[in-house]
């Protein structure tokens, strides 16, 4: 039986049309892997994969979408993985975030969203002002997770509601 595989070329372009919805997976000493089989030249092959990365890109493809798979250069002697639709189309189940599922992240999620908001919050003014400070991290937390009506919002307000701080005792 004749092997019938590619190898990416670092140096050009890599054109191929997935020919199944997903690969071969497995693993071995090395660690996990991938087999896609593919269309490249015309010519049915296959495309082994090793790289995590690579394989979460390419999984987002489905039978039929022609990509092109390159390894680019990003700093001297650091490459990453890059994979351009050029037909077809990306699989229908993306995955959820959490801003979209509604699920309540857990209490040390909440601390460093709260803590992050109210940094970038306090950098962003000029002159302190505690008021103008809890409007601006209320409203980054609202571009984090989606709603003013989010429970992680009603959470965070907790620390500040009633509360007058004095600047001389902050932290910061």
């Amino acid at each position: 039986m004749e092997k019938n595989d590619f190898k990416v070329d670092p140096a050009g372009d890599n054109i191929v049309e997935l020919a199944f919805n997903t690969p071969k997976d497995g693993t071995n000493a090395y660690g996990a892997w991938w087999l896609y089989g593919v269309k490249k030249d015309g010519l049915d092959t296959s495309f082994f994969v090793t790289s995590p990365n690579l394989h979460k890109k390419l999984s987002e493809y489905g039978k039929g979408a022609k990509l092109n798979i390159k390894k680019e250069e990003y700093a001297p002697n650091k490459y990453a993985w890059e994979v351009h639709a050029l037909g077809g189309s990306m699989k229908s189940n993306p995955i959820q975030t959490t801003a979209s599922n509604n699920s309540m992240p857990d209490n040390r999620t909440l601390d460093i969203h709260k803590q992050v908001c109210l940094k970038l919050a306090t950098q962003s003014i000029e002159k302190f002002d505690i008021k103008v400070i809890e409007e601006r991290m209320y409203q980054l937390l609202d571009v984090l997770h989606g709603s003013r009506a989010n429970p992680v919002l009603e959470k965070v307000k907790e620390v500040f509601d009633g509360k007058v701080i004095e600047e001389e005792k902050l932290p910061f």
